[in-house]
Parts: structure tokens; C-alpha cells; sequence
């Protein structure tokens, strides 16, 4: 069983990525202790405005916690190398 049906499993319903990239940005977030937003855009080959679409679906989902990222608002970027997420 991977991370993201596991996730899956534990918010006792069934939620259902749209895509491959999904799940990629899931267990990328639940992987790092901290990464900034250009570092998981490249690190996973999707592009900035992708990204964010994902996160916001992410977050709506509540399979990630809005609570941990250093910022609310993705628009506008406050530059490329702002810090998307941490766990501290």
C-alpha cells in the first residue's frame, strides 16, 4: 500500500486524484520536512500555475493542511524561492 492510499484509507473516504501529478505533489509534501515551491516544481517536472491548481485541490481535499504553509496565498508569488511548506 502506498502513502497516498494509505492517507486515503485514514480519512475514512474514499478520495480519488485526478491525476498521476496528484499524487506525485501529495507524497512529495508528506515527504519533506520543508521545500519551497520552485525546488517541488522542478523536482517533480510540473509547472507553477499546475502546482498551485493541485495544492488548492489538496488542501479543499483536506488531505494536506493549509495550517503548515508559511504563506495562505499562492498569487501573486512573493518570489521563487519562497518556502511552500513546512512541518516545523
Amino acid at each position: 500500500m502506498n502513502m497516498v492510499e494509505l492517507a486515503c484509507i485514514k480519512s475514512k473516504q474514499k478520495k480519488k486524484f485526478y491525476s498521476e501529478n496528484h499524487s506525485k505533489v501529495f507524497s512529495a509534501v508528506l515527504r519533506f520536512e520543508e521545500i519551497y515551491f520552485d525546488e517541488l516544481s522542478e523536482l517533480l517536472d510540473i509547472n507553477e500555475k499546475e502546482l498551485k491548481e493541485i495544492l488548492d485541490y489538496l488542501i479543499e481535499r483536506k488531505l494536506i493542511s493549509k495550517k503548515n504553509f508559511q504563506y495562505c496565498s499562492f498569487e501573486p508569488f512573493e518570489s521563487a524561492n519562497s518556502f511552500l511548506f513546512s512541518k516545523k
